[in-house]
């Protein structure tokens, strides 16, 4: 189970670059597929995450970085708490929709 949302300042804005920047935030509870006796495990934590656009000639990339918080098995003698860092590039070509006519 996880519950999550995204803001985006002013997606528009020509002025300030820190507008166009997507925030992230969510919460995440999950089974870990490990047991300890008869109790399975949980993992529970928060994602943490920016999203900084990039705009080159009507093609947009994203670059996202996330930092996650999160402790496994929590009432168990076997504990972990961990922090995770992740960094991706997404590229959207808008290339690829525009029908094209030959004469």
């Amino acid at each position: 189970m996880s519950l999550g949302i995204q803001y985006t300042p002013n997606e528009n804005s020509f002025t300030d670059y820190f507008d166009k920047v997507n925030y992230r935030m969510s919460l995440f509870y999950k089974t870990d597929p490990r047991f300890e006796g008869d109790n399975q495990m949980d993992d529970k934590g928060v994602h943490l995450g920016l999203g900084f656009p990039i705009i080159y000639q009507r093609k947009s990339a994203n670059i996202n970085a996330d930092l996650s918080f999160g402790r496994r098995g929590a009432n168990m003698i076997i504990r972990e708490n961990y922090v995770k860092f992740g960094l991706s590039v997404t590229i959207n070509d808008s290339d690829w929709f525009i029908k094209r006519k030959y004469y």
